[in-house]
């Protein structure tokens, strides 16, 4: 149980490192480039939570997840309904 606590804090964090990363990235041409921001699939709540922060605080104009499944669970697994249902989601690409 340890280290699925470990796994999703950790998968948290990459994603907003990246993301931070990407949206400095995209800072060098405004105009022409877009961020897609990566979510962290580990927790349907913190995908939520990353979802929102990318579009309203990074300007994210997509969003995307990583084709692997997580604890065994494919993407049209109820767990996943909170994150289709994200509204941050809905108003890019990529949900």
């Amino acid at each position: 149980m340890e280290k699925l606590v470990q796994a999703k804090v950790m998968a948290a964090a990459r994603c907003r490192a990246y993301n931070n990363w990407l949206h400095d990235f995209c800072q060098a041409d405004p105009g022409r480039l877009r961020m897609a921001a990566m979510l962290p699939i580990h927790d349907v709540q913190e995908a939520r939570r990353e979802a929102r922060r990318a579009v309203t605080e990074l300007q994210a104009t997509a969003v995307y997840l990583r084709p692997n499944f997580v604890n065994g669970r494919p993407w049209h697994d109820p767990y996943f309904r909170p994150l289709w249902a994200c509204r941050s989601c809905r108003t890019c690409t990529g949900c």
